[in-house]
């Protein structure tokens, strides 16, 4: 998917800028910690990420992600709340996968300095 091609046109309101970043997480929706799906992420910020999944999560919903940002030795585990998905038809034998928009709740300071020295390096 050219990611350009839904990307929102009007003005900007997150609080971090978003870079792109592509690598597979793992996401988990539920409180026992089962994996649910492994999703792929297109950009990340210090604020939130965005991730392509194959099934919807409702606008609300609080996920744990696991993020492996290649400059770190350890996953990051961190919480995010979805507050935005789009539908859109697959490349691949699925009909129909996800954007979500996440926005991280209860980073750290520690956490969001890893992300941007890892945005630091990279973008």
């Amino acid at each position: 998917m050219d990611y350009n091609q839904n990307q929102y046109r009007g003005e900007e309101r997150r609080k971090y800028k978003r870079e792109g970043y592509f690598s597979p997480i793992k996401c988990f929706i539920d409180e026992e910690g089962s994996l649910v799906e492994t999703a792929i992420s297109y950009n990340i910020s210090e604020g939130g990420i965005g991730i392509i999944v194959k099934n919807d999560k409702p606008i609300g919903k609080i996920l744990s992600l696991i993020l492996y940002l290649p400059n770190l030795n350890y996953p990051l585990q961190l919480k995010g709340k979805v507050i935005n998905s789009i539908g859109f038809p697959s490349n691949t034998q699925e009909k129909i996968e996800f954007e979500l928009g996440i926005e991280f709740i209860d980073i750290n300071q520690e956490e969001k300095d890893k992300i941007r020295e890892y945005l630091k390096i990279n973008v």
